[in-house]
């Protein structure tokens, strides 16, 4: 039987039992992945109540309302609470990241009152951590399969010699 028959299960049992796949299930790995649903969701809404007082202050930007103006500080605070505790570590380790600056330029925004313009930045930032994870989820699970595959054909070419 050739070695190109065999399909990639089979190719790893034919290499033999030392061999350690990267494993692409999310399984606990002695990390404490136990909440990550949790957090998922937690970032879900937390987008969706900024999305939503964007929406409001779009909509409601003439009215003389007072609550509008206090409904959007305290949704960019509570919004943007991940970037302020993100920004707080770079200050401390010394380091300049897109959070940092991003982190200032909400509260250089708040400061002269565009409470629009810091809740879009806010979204903005969320939506790009968010997409960012979901990017580096996928290119794992990607590079997981593709060193599994390698790590197959190498153990696979020294049987044969």
């Amino acid at each position: 039987m050739n070695r190109t028959d065999l399909k990639e299960p089979e190719q790893v049992k034919s290499v033999g039992p030392h061999i350690q796949r990267a494993s692409t299930d999310h399984t606990h790995n002695g990390d404490d992945h136990g909440n990550q649903g949790a957090t998922k969701w937690w970032d879900i809404s937390i987008v969706l109540l900024v999305t939503a007082a964007v929406g409001a202050m779009w909509f409601l930007q003439g009215s003389s309302n007072p609550y509008i103006p206090a409904i959007g500080v305290i949704c960019t605070v509570v919004g943007g609470f991940p970037i302020f505790h993100e920004a707080y570590e770079d200050i401390v380790q010394r380091r300049m990241t897109m959070e940092l600056s991003m982190a200032i330029a909400i509260v250089a925004a708040l400061a002269i009152r565009e409470l629009f313009t810091a809740l879009v930045i806010t979204l903005f930032v969320l939506i790009a951590k968010f997409w960012g994870v979901l990017q580096l989820a996928e290119t794992a699970k990607q590079f997981n399969f593709w060193l599994g595959y390698c790590q197959v054909l190498r153990l696979s070419a020294e049987a044969d010699i």
